[in-house]
């Protein structure tokens, strides 16, 4: 037997446990997360020594599968390693996924709305991941459009509200025209990420910039500042004020 081998699936069964652990909303791994892992793994002992005890892995991982949502979707309770049970009665349970999305990047028309066969799309790669016993315990399925521009222009808004209370400490006054956040929404958006790198572009392309020109003294306390944008993208001016 190959140690090595062994070893790395042991590793690989350990890190997919935490995964479901994860995915069920538990707090700690414990026996059903690993045996769930152990029986989903491709290659590994576990499934070839149930071929040969002639027992059938994809019932028995339905079974596991159904007892980590019963105790969240059915009884309302989650439990963990511990003992210790957490009361879900009058929660609200909201589960996101990355599921499909190729197919809602592709396929939403103009005005946002997602296509017929799009949906279509997602909701059968969804049955393919997850059982119906899962699937029938959920009350609905919501398909996220992707954001349009004029929406990211809106995130663009509130982050720069965030930025203009900083600088009021300062007296500084800050003004983006319209090209500036069209542009930062264009170069800050991303398909995949969708508006979190929004914050990071935000803090390498303009807060970069009037840091280093309040470190330089071209920007003082009380100063206006305006931000607009060129063919070498943001630019900083000083548009008055200040000592």
């Amino acid at each position: 037997m190959d140690m090595n081998k062994l070893t790395q699936k042991s590793q690989e069964a350990v890190q997919q446990a935490q995964a479901i652990a994860l995915r069920y909303g538990h707090q700690e791994v414990d026996g059903e997360h690993l045996l769930a892992s152990l029986l989903a793994q491709d290659g590994g002992l576990f499934p070839r020594m149930l071929t040969r005890m002639q027992v059938d892995g994809d019932a028995l991982k339905s079974e596991v599968e159904k007892e980590l949502a019963r105790q969240l979707l059915d009884d309302g309770r989650l439990t963990d390693a511990q003992g210790h049970v957490v009361d879900f009665k009058n929660t609200v349970v909201i589960m996101t996924s990355n599921i499909g999305s190729p197919y809602l990047l592709e396929g939403v028309t103009d005005d946002g709305e997602i296509r017929e066969s799009a949906r279509d799309a997602v909701m059968a790669e969804l049955r393919q991941q997850f059982r119906p016993e899962f699937l029938n315990r959920i009350d609905d399925v919501v398909l996220f459009k992707p954001l349009l521009l004029s929406e990211i222009t809106k995130i663009v808004d509130l982050l720069i509200v965030d930025l203009r209370n900083r600088l009021s400490n300062r007296q500084i006054d800050l003004t983006l025209s319209e090209d500036a956040k069209g542009f930062i929404a264009r170069k800050g958006f991303d398909p995949v990420f969708g508006a979190r790198p929004l914050k990071r572009f935000l803090q390498h392309e303009l807060e970069t910039r009037i840091g280093r020109a309040l470190i330089s003294g071209d920007i003082s306390d009380g100063t206006q500042i305006e931000v607009d944008v060129t063919e070498d993208g943001l630019v900083v001016k000083n548009a008055g004020g200040g000592e």
